[in-house]
């Protein structure tokens, strides 16, 4: 499945099956798995970019010039960190809960 994304790619590796055969479901046994995914995703997707923007203050020295540019980034990644461990707790919680389908 090449043409999934990593979040997508993980759900189907850990489920057996992808966010649209979930979703396409009769009764869905993770109703709520495409918006936890798609949060993990968004989540995911800010954390690069923040960590992409460290990367690249260190590089152009900007880190000697201006510390505090670099304290608040490494504050925002943390931040997100976090947010993005809650965000995957809640897709790991949706796969392994199987009483929505019972």
């Amino acid at each position: 499945m090449p043409y999934l994304d990593p979040i997508d790619r993980w759900i189907a590796a850990a489920t057996g099956r992808t966010l649209a055969q979930h979703a396409a479901d009769p009764v869905p046994a993770a109703v709520h798995l495409p918006e936890a995914a798609a949060a993990l995703r968004f989540l995911r997707n800010e954390l690069l970019l923040t960590v992409d923007r460290l990367r690249t203050l260190l590089l152009n020295t900007d880190d000697l010039s201006e510390p505090c540019t670099v304290t608040s980034t490494v504050e925002t990644i943390t931040d997100l960190t976090d947010d993005y461990h809650q965000a995957r707790d809640r897709v790991d919680t949706l796969i392994a809960d199987t009483t929505p389908t019972a």
